[in-house]
């Protein structure tokens, strides 16, 4: 029983009529209005909408006006603001008052106790987020209680990361200038694709579940594989450590794997166009590498970004199918495909060029991880602060 009806034992016609079409017939209220009627008793009007029809309700009875006094703004998991009646009005009032910050002060505090490192974190923000935006809301979830309870904590930790992650691109774009094409296309593919509409919450939601890698992880491998391939690079072409065959089984070798690092980001890049096409929201990497390239190649705005791709070596290279030759004294990387009785070659590609796809490989994944990070981060922080995220927060507690 609603509060307002305790101790009423003869619900009045109007209320039970709004709650027959509410429950019932499944009416949505899209406006209300508290006010005297003309008998100066207090009143309320509601205006309910389904499948494009409207109809209004006045009454001035009891139960009625305080069934829509209880009604507030809530938000569903794509973001949509939704007329309810709510269970706990001091505690959605407590909510609203909590996410109030016109000057700033309680996010300055948050960052302050995050930059001193004093603060316990017993949940991961990340993951909060990301329950946050699906129906139903567990709200007993650690990470959904740790967000809710800790928004500036939050806050203040994503937008430190945001700053780093800024810092280190401007840093490596300073130093390789070079890289700043390829940082312009995908930034601009990630963001034509994502935020799509005016509805932040379900873009991000949308953004989320297309990423099927760990981005922290991730990040992590691609600064292990270059330093590797570095060490390749240096070891077995600059110093000539190792005879010149090895040497370019060394480089080809670490071509294959800067390929495996930059597939991931790659991916998700086609997802984020076939979502600006219109299409159907899928992963990206169950895509094969090869159709993943032409993809991305046969668009000429795009195509930049994988021009030093080569789907055929790495697949090769992959699968241990690679020889090196030399021809009248110059270096060949012969791709092979074993399958089958007999070999068959599949390209013939000089050395020179190997070694210039590589240098350029190298460029596109410096230019690939830190964008995403920039991106990823700022989505995250537009979401935390969108008046839509913090509705969904005040209503988790509601239902």
């Amino acid at each position: 029983m609603h509060e307002e009806m305790r101790g009423k034992s003869v619900p009045s016609k109007d209320f039970l009529r709004l709650a027959h079409l509410i429950y019932f017939e499944h009416w949505e209220i899209v406006d209300r209005e508290l006010g005297p009627s003309k008998n100066r008793k207090n009143s309320a009007r509601v205006v309910l909408e389904r499948d494009g029809m409207k109809q209004e309700m006045r009454s001035s009875s009891e139960d009625f006006v305080g069934f829509v006094r209880g009604i507030r703004e809530t938000v569903d998991a794509k973001g949509q603001i939704i007329l309810r009646r709510i269970r706990d009005r001091t505690r959605y009032s407590k909510d609203t008052e909590y996410l109030h910050d016109p000057k700033g002060e309680k996010l300055r505090a948050a960052e302050e106790l995050i930059s001193a490192g004093k603060f316990q974190w017993t949940f991961d923000p990340f993951e909060g987020i990301s329950k946050i935006l699906r129906d139903p809301v567990r709200k007993t979830d650690r990470d959904i209680r740790g967000v809710k309870d800790n928004y500036y904590e939050t806050c203040a930790y994503i937008s430190t990361l945001y700053k780093y992650s800024i810092e280190s691109r401007r840093d490596i774009e300073r130093k390789i200038p070079k890289i700043i094409p390829y940082s312009s296309i995908h930034e601009r593919i990630l963001r034509n694709g994502f935020i799509r509409t005016s509805r932040i919450m379900d873009d991000c939601r949308i953004f989320l579940d297309s990423i099927d890698f760990d981005a922290e992880d991730l990040a992590r491998r691609v600064l292990e594989q270059l330093r590797y391939c570095d060490f390749l690079m240096d070891l077995m072409i600059e110093r000539r450590k190792v005879d010149f065959e090895n040497g370019i089984r060394g480089v080809v070798d670490g071509y294959w794997r800067m390929c495996e690092v930059c597939r991931p980001y790659l991916s998700l890049a086609r997802t984020a166009i076939e979502l600006r096409q219109g299409k159907r929201h899928t992963t990206g990497q169950n895509k094969g590498f090869k159709e993943l390239v032409c993809f991305l190649r046969n668009d000429p705005n795009f195509e930049k970004l994988v021009e030093c791709v080569d789907p055929v070596v790495r697949n090769s290279e992959a699968h241990c199918a690679t020889r090196v030759v030399i021809e009248k004294g110059i270096p060949q990387v012969v791709a092979l495909d074993y399958r089958g009785l007999k070999a068959r070659v599949l390209a013939r590609i000089p050395f020179s060029g190997i070694h210039n796809k590589w240098r350029n490989l190298k460029l596109l994944l410096l230019a690939l991880y830190p964008t995403f990070r920039v991106f990823y981060f700022a989505f995250l922080i537009r979401l935390l602060k969108s008046p839509e995220f913090k509705l969904r927060l005040v209503t988790i507690d509601q239902y």
